[in-house]
């Protein structure tokens, strides 16, 4: 484990905000990252002022704000627009669920209020951002 990740909890390179928790609050720092050297890079500052800002960070006086990573791609987003079309199903789709199978192949288990259950056999690689055995709602997957 990295120095940066175990002081920081971010990966190198890993963009991330930085809000001032100060009583005054009045700056906010937008994809910020720490390069290869280690070294705190602020968009349109300068190395001094991210020295500030990272002293700022170790001793409590600003945070890092992590992205929050979208759970599916756009392109497994308009997959399961498609898939999910009212005309396919009679039900309120209620979670989405993927499962691994005994062949070590995934598929995605739709619920749906009238108890119609859909598997949909994965390509590798597809639905990556989902955890096996989670459901997800419609509103989670961005959908």
């Amino acid at each position: 484990m990295s120095k940066i990740k175990e002081l920081f909890g971010v990966e190198i390179g890993e963009k991330f905000d930085i809000k001032d928790k100060t009583s005054s609050g009045v700056w906010n720092w937008q994809e910020c990252y720490f390069n290869k050297k280690g070294q705190l890079q602020i968009p349109g500052l300068n190395h001094r002022v991210a020295q500030s800002v990272m002293c700022a960070l170790l001793i409590g006086k600003a945070e890092i704000i992590k992205f929050k990573k979208p759970i599916l791609t756009e392109e497994e987003r308009e997959y399961l627009k498609a898939v999910f079309n009212p005309k396919f199903h009679t039900g309120t789709i209620e979670t989405v669920t993927k499962w691994a199978s005994i062949h070590h192949t995934f598929c995605l288990m739709v619920d749906t209020t009238d108890c119609e259950i859909y598997l949909f056999t994965l390509d590798k690689g597809l639905f990556e951002g989902m955890k096996l055995c989670k459901p997800y709602t419609l509103e989670e997957l961005g959908l």
